[in-house]
C-alpha cells in the first residue's frame, strides 16, 4: 500500500535538529513533533527515541489516509524550516568542538590561534544569513606565548538556499561583514564561503529513512521511503519553505 504525503499549506512535518534534521511540528499533530524532537544526532547517524503510543496512532492515521486516497503518483509536501533549526544543525555539525568553537588555526592549547564560535542564523529577504563571532591571536609563537595582536571580530555571510535532488544545499556565498585584518580575512574567506555551507547541507532522504527505521518495532508496520526529491527552497518571512515529493509505503 503506497502512502503519499499530500501538500498541506501552512503546515509542516519536520525540522532540522543537531547532527541531522529537527522535524517541524505539523502534518500529523504536534505530539509527533515533540516525540521526534527528542532524537539527537552525531556525524554518522541519528538516535531516535519515540513515544511508541503516539507514533503508532500517527502512523495508523497515515495508513487510513492511504486507504482513502488510494495509490497515485507522488505529490508535493511543503516543509517549513525555522532559522533556529538551521542554527542547531550548524552547531552540531561544525561547532562541536570544545566550548562550541571551530578552530581555523591552532587549537585550544595553541598560543597563536583563530577560532569561530556562536553561529546565529537568520533570514533576510531571500537569503540565509549566518553571523559568527571570531577570536584570534595572530603572530609568532615563542616560549609558549604568542607575540602578536589579538582580535575579536563579528562576521556575516549569506547564502541562497538551493534544492539538490535529496539534499538541502546553499549557494552564492556573499561575505557581508569581515574583519579589517587582511591576514584574518585570508583565513575567514574560505571558511565562511565554502566550509560553512558544506556543513549546513543535509540529505533529507537519509534522515527520513533513519527516522522510519524503527517503525516496525514502534508501530507494528514497516514504513519505507521509496522516493524523495526536493524541488524548490524559498525564504518566506521567518521560514525556509521547502517543496518536496515523497513516496512512503506501509506494509
Amino acid at each position: 500500500m503506497a502512502l503519499i504525503l499530500p501538500r498541506l499549506a501552512h503546515r509542516s512535518w519536520m525540522q532540522w535538529h543537531r547532527g541531522g534534521m529537527h522535524w517541524l511540528e505539523g502534518i500529523y499533530g504536534k505530539a509527533i513533533g515533540r516525540s521526534v524532537e527528542r532524537m539527537s544526532g552525531a556525524d554518522a547517524g541519528v538516535k531516535a527515541h519515540y513515544n511508541s503510543g503516539v507514533m503508532k496512532n500517527c502512523f495508523l492515521s497515515m495508513a487510513l489516509v492511504a486507504m482513502l486516497l488510494g495509490v497515485r503518483p507522488a505529490s508535493a509536501t511543503e516543509v517549513k524550516v525555522s532559522a533556529k533549526a538551521l542554527e542547531r544543525t550548524l552547531k552540531a555539525q561544525l561547532f562541536n568542538g570544545p566550548d562550541g568553537r571551530y578552530y581555523l588555526r591552532g587549537d585550544a592549547k595553541s598560543a597563536c590561534f583563530v577560532y569561530a564560535e556562536n553561529p546565529q542564523v537568520s533570514f533576510v529577504a531571500e537569503r540565509v544569513v549566518v553571523h559568527v563571532h571570531t577570536k584570534s591571536k595572530l603572530g609568532t609563537s615563542m616560549h609558549g606565548s604568542c607575540l602578536g595582536v589579538g582580535l575579536s571580530t563579528e562576521t556575516d555571510v549569506s547564502f541562497i538556499p538551493e534544492a539538490e535532488e535529496e539534499s538541502v544545499g546553499f549557494r552564492d556565498a556573499r561575505l557581508e561583514k569581515m574583519s579589517e585584518s587582511k591576514e584574518l580575512n585570508f583565513l575567514l574567506t574560505p571558511f565562511l564561503s565554502r566550509k560553512l555551507p558544506q556543513q549546513m547541507k543535509l540529505n533529507a532522504a537519509v534522515l527520513i529513512r533513519q527516522l522510519l527505521s524503527r517503525s516496525t518495532e514502534t508501530t507494528g508496520y514497516t514504513l519505507t521511503l521509496n522516493a524523495l526529491k526536493l524541488h524548490s527552497m524559498l525564504v518566506e518571512g521567518q521560514s525556509l519553505v521547502v517543496d518536496l515529493d515523497t513516496n512512503i509505503s506501509v506494509d
